[in-house]
This record gives structure tokens, sequence and C-alpha cells, in this order.
């Protein structure tokens, strides 16, 4: 909340080098309205500009990155078959949900993410097509929705 007093020669506060007054002026400011009367301080104030809510002040955009690697380590201390492999794929688990994958394991581009929607999906196979098993990875936060971009 900046202060209409800063700038005026009564107050020596304004006439400072602390808070020069071009610095202050940068992105959308809002008409703020403070309830002292009740103990409350800036935190609690009310934003009263229509028009810098409808530009979109106040919103955020959240980005997340999720990374997973083919790694056939996890096979060498067995004796690995020619057959045996982990790569990334889609199968049906009883983990997360997986509408949103294409089949080699990665959502598809413009789709909507719900809570509990696996990201990435790595199959290990073993073998017979019977033992293939996902493993999720970057599966949805609880409140959270979003869009793959």
């Amino acid at each position: 909340m900046i202060s209409d007093c800063l700038g005026k020669p009564g107050y020596l506060f304004g006439h400072n080098a602390v808070l020069p007054k071009p610095n202050l002026f940068n992105g959308q400011n809002a008409i703020v309205a403070v309830n002292v009367h009740l103990g409350y301080n800036q935190a609690d104030s009310l934003v009263m500009k229509r028009a810098s809510l409808e530009r979109g002040m106040f919103r955020s955009e959240h980005i997340r990155s999720y990374k997973a690697k083919v790694d056939n380590r996890e096979l060498t201390d067995k004796r690995q078959k020619s057959e045996d492999s982990i790569t990334f794929g889609k199968i049906q688990s009883k983990i997360g949900r997986v509408d949103s994958l294409n089949d080699d394991g990665f959502p598809f581009i413009g789709v909507n993410m719900q809570s509990g929607d696996i990201v990435i999906g790595k199959c290990a196979e073993s073998g017979d097509a019977s033992r293939c098993k996902v493993e999720t990875h970057g599966k949805g936060y609880s409140p959270e929705s979003g869009i793959v971009i």
C-alpha cells in the first residue's frame, strides 16, 4: 500500500532516499481499505479496484516439470533375459488414472489433468506379457488440476 503523504513536503519520510517514489509505481496499483479499528493490518486489507482484478491481478500460474529416466540397472541384479526391459508405456493401474496418457506413457498435449492422474508411466516387462507393471512418476497432487503444454 502506498500512502499519499510520502511525496508531500511536510513528511520527512517522503523526501528521504529510503523510498524513492518512481520505483514504487511499477506494475498494477490497487486501492485498498485497511480495517484498523478491529486490530487488523495491511495483510487483512480488501482490494477495491475492479479493473485490476478483471485484468488478472492476483492470478498465478504454477508450472511443474516431471522427469523420468529409463534405467535397466534394476534388472542387472537378476539374470537379465533378452526380453526383459523397462520402457515408457501405458497399461491400466490401480494406483491412478492413465486415461490421459498416450501409448508411449506421456500425456497428450492439451489434455486437462486432474488430481490422481498419472503423469508419466513406466512399464517393467519381464519375459511374458502377463507380468507388466506400471511405476507411477508424478502422480497428480490432490487439490490441483492443470493442462499439459
